[in-house]
């Protein structure tokens, strides 16, 4: 899951770079500049949760270790 996040934040910030690599100012590349900033940050939200979850999940799985029942 981490590679697929990383690889994720590379495209984005891939994608907003080109407008800036010097390519003519037209409305398609301002375009590609929101979309690649909305998509970078999308996936910060998602790597986000995604470790929010995973300390969720070792929490509960640390409370069951400790329940005799």
């Amino acid at each position: 899951m981490n590679g697929k996040i990383k690889l994720l934040i590379f495209n984005s910030i891939l994608i907003t770079a080109l407008p800036l690599l010097g390519l003519p100012r037209t409305i398609k590349n301002i375009i590609l500049f929101a979309v690649g900033l909305v998509s970078l940050a999308l996936v910060l939200s998602i790597k986000k949760g995604v470790r929010i979850l995973r300390l969720k999940l070792k929490r509960i799985e640390g409370q069951q270790g400790t329940f005799i029942g």
